[in-house]
């Protein structure tokens, strides 16, 4: 049986550091997302494609991502959320 890619639109200041947690989450849960392109503009964001990551997986990514987005802002390390 043949995956179906699926795409999400993640909004993002900063795309390093997307593309940074990406790879850390993939080890760490075996899941398949993978960075395709930002688009910086008035409302910044990055596409995400996946074919085998759960609903669950995206919902954990998620809350995870934004934790971690908060925890560097709160550190003074990056500017705006």
């Amino acid at each position: 049986m043949e995956s179906t890619s699926k795409k999400i639109m993640i909004i993002t200041n900063n795309p390093e550091i997307l593309k940074e947690f990406i790879r850390d989450f993939n080890k760490k849960n075996s899941s398949d997302l993978m960075f395709v392109e930002s688009f910086l503009d008035e409302v910044n964001f990055s596409i995400v494609t996946y074919a085998n990551t759960s609903v669950n997986q995206l919902f954990k990514f998620g809350c995870l991502y934004g934790g971690h987005i908060k925890k560097l802002h709160l550190k003074g390390k990056i500017l705006s959320i």
